[in-house]
């Protein structure tokens, strides 16, 4: 049996059993470099919001990924992608012999707890930081450098470890430090940067 049958088979497999579970799950369609795509809905607040269940490339070694139309939850939802994070770590969590339907109630139970509040979600949280830095946007084209300045020891000019990044006139990355020490490239500015 080919890999594309075996795959074929396999998310029909899913299908059947996210429809089981209950709820309004509509065909497999392609998803482009995405892999395949299921088309469901949850409810939240009062409302149905869409959801989509992808099936990437790869699956089923890699977990599929549920991405909602719009932004519901303050907790395990990317603001862009409007992906939910249903697994602590999907790449230690997630085994082939899986199924998305197991992925589909950990969604129902997370839209459950975060209309029952910040303590329910909590309560089913897994012991690790919610990981802020997955919010910003990052420019992959970009390069920072950061001067040693930063890094000497003791570390007078950086009193938090916190640093601004704003861009100078002639688009390089500047870091400020909470003292108004601006650095770029290895070099200290004086001033702030217009």
């Amino acid at each position: 049996m080919s890999w594309e049958t075996r795959r074929s088979e396999r998310l029909q497999w899913e299908l059947e059993q996210l429809r089981a579970s209950g709820g309004s799950f509509f065909e497999i369609q392609g998803a482009g470099d995405r892999g395949d795509e299921i088309r469901t809905s949850i409810e939240y607040d009062g409302a149905d919001v869409g959801v989509s269940i992808v099936f990437p490339p790869d699956f089923p070694d890699a977990p599929p990924a549920f991405y909602a139309d719009r932004v519901i939850l303050d907790r395990h939802q990317d603001l862009r992608s409007k992906n939910f994070c249903l697994l602590a770590d999907p790449s230690s969590d997630w085994e082939p012999s899986r199924a998305a339907v197991e992925l589909m109630e950990l969604l129902r139970r997370l839209v459950a707890d975060s209309a029952a509040g910040t303590e329910a979600v909590m309560a089913g949280e897994a012991e690790m930081p919610e990981p802020v830095t997955a919010y910003y946007a990052y420019h992959r084209s970009q390069v920072a450098l950061v001067g040693s300045a930063l890094f000497e020891s003791p570390r007078t000019t950086v009193a938090t470890g916190m640093l601004d990044v704003k861009t100078s006139r002639d688009e390089r990355l500047l870091f400020v430090t909470p003292d108004g020490a601006v650095y770029a490239v290895g070099k200290q500015y004086t001033g702030v940067p217009g």
